[in-house]
């Protein structure tokens, strides 16, 4: 049956229609002073803060991993006043630098592994800071520039070439592939 008879209500007094033509969020019949005994932890008579519901229940299995660069925990956005000094908010160069070490080492053992000294035709030049922040600034512009093809952000067709910033004399596309191969966030 698909509509029932609602109107039975006798067997729960607490939901019975009031005589009172006026809605009220309390129905006097519950008071501060009752015992709370009955009631359960959770209720809908009373809010309880959870900070995680499943804590008990989640696995643990990160390790307290010490890190040897900076962090900063809290980013002054009054300081930022120019676009270089909001990137350095979030890139020190003690990072860019550990960036470049471990890049460059991973490029060392790929030309071991390999045989070679050349990626592709190119000869891999030694990464340095400014490059490496030059990178990691292009990589963050190619989510607010959506382009189907990472070449297409080189490209200098202008229906589907991405902004302005990227240019050869920023970094070439073959360089900004050649580091996105071989980058690095772990020694």
């Amino acid at each position: 049956m698909i509509c029932e008879d609602l109107s039975d209500n006798s067997s729960d007094p607490e939901y019975e229609i009031s005589d009172n033509s006026e809605m009220s969020d309390s129905d006097g019949s519950y008071s501060d002073t009752d015992d709370d005994k009955d009631i359960p932890n959770v209720s809908f008579f009373n809010w309880n803060v959870l900070s995680d519901f499943f804590a008990d229940k989640l696995p643990k299995p990160f390790q307290d991993l010490s890190a040897d660069y900076d962090s900063l925990p809290a980013i002054d956005f009054q300081e930022c006043k120019d676009p270089f000094n909001s990137f350095e908010c979030f890139m020190s160069s003690n990072i860019a630098a550990k960036l470049c070490e471990w890049t460059n080492k991973r490029v060392e053992m790929y030309f071991l592994q390999k045989n070679t000294i050349t990626l592709s035709g190119l000869q891999w030049k030694k990464l340095e800071i400014e490059e490496m922040c030059a990178f990691i600034a292009l990589d963050f512009l190619t989510g607010p520039v959506k382009c189907p093809r990472i070449s297409d952000y080189w490209s200098d067709n202008i229906l589907c070439a991405g902004s302005k910033v990227f240019d050869k004399s920023v970094m070439s596309r073959n360089r900004y592939l050649s580091i996105l191969k071989f980058i690095r966030f772990l020694h």
